[in-house]
C-alpha cells in the first residue's frame, strides 16, 4: 500500500553520525590537491595571472555532494564532502532506489512506493506517482522540468520472470503524466535524455526474448513521436547513453556468440564501431563529461553474468588507450564520473559488503567512499561549470563571469552561439560603455549623436546613455567631442569608470600605489582601491595598480562583480 505524505515522514537536515569513517577517508583523498582559488591570487588579473586558468581534470578534488541509500537503515544520506558528518534526508522504512540529482542540484528524485522529490536537504518531499507497479530508471530533462522513468509491473521484481515495460515521462510538479514507448508484447525501458532535451533513447525489445535477442536501441522525440530503431538484426542492443554534445551514442551490444562490447554510433544510427572487440564482455558505457573518454564494466571471456567478478576499464572515445584500472573486485557496477571528470566511482560487493568506491581514470588512488557495506544507490551533485567554454570552474574568473552573464550584462563574445567570453580579450570604450549601460539599467540618452566619432558605432546608444548619466566625458580633453569607442579601456580609465557610475567618495587617505603618482586617474584609483573593488596588479604585495595597463574581459567582470554584485 502507498504511504501518503503524512504518513511518511522524513527527516529534514538530521544530523547522523552512523559513518563518521567516511568523511575522513574522503577528505583525505581530495583536499591535498584542492586547486588555488581566485583570493589566493590577484583577482584584478594583473599579468603574472592575466587570462590563466586551471583545467578541473588537472586535480582530483571538487565541491560536490554525494546521496546515496542505505540498506541497512533504509534511508538516503548526503555527504558533503569538505567537512561534516552525512546526513539523513530520509527517515522511514521505505526503500528508497534509484537516486538522481536533478540538473541544477536543488531536489533529489528517488523511487520507493512510487517516484518521490524532495528538496537537496531532505526537505518538502513529495510523491509523483502512486500507480501500483514498479517505477524505475529515473532521468531528469536537462532543464529539470521532467522525469522520465521506466515502469514494470508491480510483481514484476518479486516473481523474477520476464514481465512488460514501458518509458513513461511526468512533469517534475507531478502533473501530466503520460506513456511514451512500450506496450505488453514490446518492452521498453532505459530512458535517457539527449543532451539538448529534445530526445530520448531507449531499449525496445520482444518480451518473450530478454538476453540475447530481441533487443534494440530506439531513440524518439521528447514526446514520444517519430519513434525509430537504431539497432542491428544481427545483435542485440540496450543501455544507450549520450555523448555530452549529444553528437554520438554509446550502448552495449551481445553478439549472437554472446560476446557482449562496446558500440558507439553516431545520433541518428550512422557509423556504428565496436569499440572493444574482443573476447572478454564489456558493458555499462559511461561518457567522461568532457566526451574525451568512456568509462565500462568488464568481464573475462565465459562470464558474463549481472553478479560475476568484473572490474572496470576505461578508454579514449574512440576506443584507444584501453586500460583495466581495477584488479579483482566482486560484482562492479555503475561505472559513473565524478561530475568534474577527476574520479570513475562504482558501487561494488567486495568483501562483507556493498559499499561505493573511487579511482582515478589512470587507476591511482583507489579509495573507499561509504563503509556501511549496505549501498544499493548513489548519485553525485552536478556542478555547474559555468556557461562559457572558456571561464569554466576552476577559472581565476570564473565567479566574476558567471554573476555577469546571470546579471544579464554579457552574453559571450561570439556570437549568435555565445559559448565563449574571450577573459583574455581587451575591452573597448565602446563594450565598456554598454556593459556599464546594462549593469546600470540606464535609459536617459540624452538629445542623442553626444560624439562626432560614434556614428557608426553599434554601440552608440550606450555611449550617448553614459554620458548623459556623467559617467563619461569623451576621450579628447578639453573640447570632448569624441568618445573613441574602439580604443581599449585602461585600468585607470576603468577606475574613473566605475568611480563615477557607483559614486565612491573615500579615498582613505590617498596614495595608496607607488605607480600613479600624478597619473590623472590617481584619485578615482584610490576611492576604488578603499571601496574594495580592486586590490592592485603585482600580488602578494599589490603595491601597484597599472593604471596604463588595459583591461581583459576577465578583469573587468571582476571590476563590475565587486563594485556591483553580491
Amino acid at each position: 500500500m502507498c504511504k501518503s505524505r503524512n504518513q511518511r515522514t522524513r527527516g529534514r537536515a538530521v544530523i547522523h553520525h552512523l559513518f563518521p569513517s567516511v568523511l575522513l577517508v574522503l577528505a583525505g583523498a581530495l583536499l591535498a590537491a584542492v586547486p588555488a582559488t581566485a583570493t589566493d591570487r590577484d583577482e584584478d588579473g594583473g599579468s603574472a595571472t592575466e587570462g590563466s586558468s586551471s583545467v578541473i581534470a588537472d586535480s582530483p578534488a571538487f565541491s560536490g555532494r554525494l546521496v546515496f541509500y542505505d540498506d541497512g537503515s533504509q534511508d538516503v544520506f548526503r555527504m558533503d564532502f569538505l567537512g561534516g558528518p552525512p546526513w539523513r534526508l530520509t527517515d522511514d522504512d521505505a526503500r528508497e532506489v534509484g537516486l538522481q540529482w536533478s540538473p541544477f542540484g536543488s531536489r533529489v528524485a528517488f523511487a520507493a512506493d512510487g517516484i518521490w522529490v524532495m528538496g537537496a536537504d531532505g526537505s518538502d518531499p513529495y510523491q509523483l506517482t502512486n500507480s501500483g507497479d514498479r517505477d524505475a530508471a529515473l532521468a531528469w530533462s536537462p532543464d529539470g522540468s521532467k522525469i522520465a522513468f521506466s515502469r514494470y509491473p508491480g510483481d514484476c521484481f518479486v516473481e523474477m520472470t520476464l514481465c512488460s515495460s514501458e518509458v513513461w515521462v511526468i512533469d517534475a510538479d507531478g502533473s501530466n503524466q503520460r506513456k511514451l514507448a512500450g506496450s505488453e508484447s514490446l518492452h521498453a525501458w532505459g530512458p535517457a535524455w539527449s543532451p539538448d532535451g529534445t530526445q530520448i533513447a531507449f531499449t525496445r525489445g520482444d518480451i518473450d526474448c530478454w538476453a540475447d535477442c530481441g533487443r534494440d536501441v530506439w531513440v524518439m522525440k521528447a514526446d514520444g513521436s517519430n519513434q525509430r530503431n537504431l539497432g542491428s538484426p544481427d545483435r542485440s542492443e540496450s543501455g544507450a547513453v549520450w555523448s555530452p554534445d549529444g553528437s554520438q551514442i554509446a550502448f552495449t551490444s551481445r553478439s549472437s556468440t554472446g560476446t557482449d562490447d562496446i558500440f558507439v554510433m553516431n545520433a541518428d544510427g550512422s557509423n556504428p564501431v565496436n569499440l572493444t572487440p574482443d573476447a572478454d564482455h564489456q558493458f555499462l558505457p559511461a561518457w567522461s563529461p568532457d566526451g574525451s573518454m568512456i568509462a565500462f564494466e568488464e568481464e573475462a571471456a565465459g562470464l558474463g553474468c549481472m553478479t560475476c567478478p568484473s572490474d572496470l576499464g576505461v578508454m579514449n572515445s574512440d576506443g584507444t588507450g584501453r586500460t583495466k584500472i581495477t584488479d579483482d573486485f566482486a560484482f562492479i557496477s555503475g561505472p559513473t564520473w565524478t561530475p568534474d571528470g577527476s574520479w570513475i566511482s562504482f558501487w561494488s560487493k567486495r568483501g562483507t559488503g556493498t559499499d561505493v568506491w573511487m579511482v582515478s581514470p589512470t587507476g591511482r588512488d583507489l579509495t573507499q567512499v561509504t563503509t556501511t557495506g549496505a549501498v544499493y544507490s548513489f548519485a553525485w551533485e552536478p556542478v555547474d561549470f559555468g556557461r562559457f567554454g572558456d571561464t569554466q570552474l576552476g577559472h581565476l574568473f570564473h565567479r566574476n563571469v558567471e554573476w555577469l552573464a546571470a546579471a544579464g550584462i554579457t552574453k559571450g563574445c561570439n556570437p549568435p552561439v555565445n559559448t565563449l567570453f574571450c577573459p583574455s580579450a581587451y575591452v573597448t570604450r565602446g563594450q565598456m560603455a554598454a556593459f556599464l549601460v546594462r549593469a546600470l539599467d540606464l535609459t536617459d540618452r540624452g538629445e542623442g549623436d553626444l560624439f562626432t566619432d560614434d556614428d557608426s558605432s553599434v554601440f552608440e546608444e550606450s555611449i550617448d546613455k553614459l554620458a548623459t548619466a556623467g559617467i563619461t566625458k569623451g576621450c579628447n580633453p578639453p573640447d570632448n567631442t569624441m568618445f573613441c569607442p574602439n580604443d581599449p579601456v585602461t585600468r585607470g580609465q576603468m577606475a574613473a569608470f566605475l568611480v563615477r557610475a557607483m559614486g565612491y567618495a573615500d579615498d582613505g587617505g590617498g596614495n595608496l600605489f607607488t605607480d600613479d603618482d600624478g597619473n590623472i586617474f590617481e584619485a578615482a584609483i584610490d576611492k576604488l582601491a578603499t571601496a574594495g573593488v580592486t586590490r592592485g596588479c603585482n600580488p602578494p604585495t599589490n603595491d601597484q595598480f597599472c593604471p596604463h595597463n588595459n583591461v581583459t574581459r576577465g578583469q573587468m567582470a571582476a571590476f563590475l562583480h565587486r563594485a556591483l554584485g553580491e
